[in-house]
């Protein structure tokens, strides 16, 4: 009886630290969320309060309508599908050639390279990739913000779908050959089937990483068809008259819903997918 009463003491202690974190972790989203439903006198009040008195969408109104931020918003979406999409399809050719089912001379090499290349900084390469797109003319296009960013994001996505599909009984393969499959109809019918954890969770990070980078966006993406959130969010920061902190409070909530709405959704794939490898039979 002792023993049942500590362990439900020490579950109710544990769970009593979990939700002062997640306060703590979740009062200045609360608070954001909340900002951006307040007018200009409420914002600046000398008193602060959490709660609106008068909830209200004029920020979302001015920032939407007046001032088109709906394009910037556009302009993410657009960017970071389309850069997801080219890196699923490219992850999971390089990470099936790369995976256990293929052997071919300097295999290994070329996968530390692809390694090594996830771990250099963006900052590292933009001067040459500057000098590279304006001669090209990609710069300030949406064609040349979706290949950089699909050549940040890709390295990481072949390193988790390698490691998944390595985990994959070698017996099943040679099943579907000896029924006649060749190569892409085992990727197609064998391969991907059992692999949707983790190409679920490769797709959340890639889009979340599209979404979130801000350093190439900046300074590849300056007109506004291909100007990002992260950076119009930046201009509201550092205006020219100062900070407009509820059209930044009202940005910011658009930027942050869609990344809340893929946690909630793809969590399970998330865990599951990132899990995956780590254990080895």
């Amino acid at each position: 009886m002792g023993h049942n009463e500590s362990s439900r003491g020490r579950k109710l202690v544990y769970l009593v630290i979990a939700l002062i974190a997640a306060g703590i972790s979740l009062l200045p989203v609360i608070w954001l969320v909340f900002t951006s439903f307040k007018d200009h006198d409420e914002i600046f009040a000398s008193t602060p309060t959490l709660v609106p008195h008068h909830f209200t969408a004029i920020q979302y109104i001015n920032l939407f309508v007046k001032d088109d931020y709906a394009q910037y918003i556009w302009n993410s979406i657009v960017i970071s599908a389309i850069t997801t999409a080219v890196v699923l399809l490219l992850g999971i050719l390089s990470a099936f050639g790369y995976s256990k089912f293929f052997s071919f001379k300097g295999k290994n090499t070329m996968f530390l390279f692809v390694l090594i290349s996830r771990m250099l900084p963006p900052i590292a390469i933009v001067v040459p990739l500057y000098v590279l797109f304006a001669a090209f003319g990609l710069l300030n296009t949406r064609l040349g913000l979706i290949f950089i960013n699909s050549a940040i994001a890709l390295p990481l996505a072949i390193w988790m779908l390698t490691t998944f599909f390595d985990d994959i009984p070698k017996s099943l393969i040679d099943a579907a050959r000896i029924d006649g499959c060749n190569s892409f109809g085992i990727l197609w019918y064998v391969i991907i089937p059992l692999s949707k954890s983790a190409i679920a969770s490769t797709v959340t990070i890639t889009f979340l990483t599209a979404w979130n980078l801000f350093l190439i966006p900046l300074i590849f993406g300056k007109s506004d068809s291909t100007q990002l959130l992260p950076v119009a969010i930046s201009k509201l920061a550092y205006g020219e008259y100062g900070t407009a902190w509820g059209g930044l409070a009202a940005l910011s909530v658009a930027m942050i819903v869609p990344v809340a709405l893929i946690g909630l959704f793809g969590q399970r794939y998330l865990a599951s997918g990132l899990t995956a490898g780590a254990e080895k039979g």
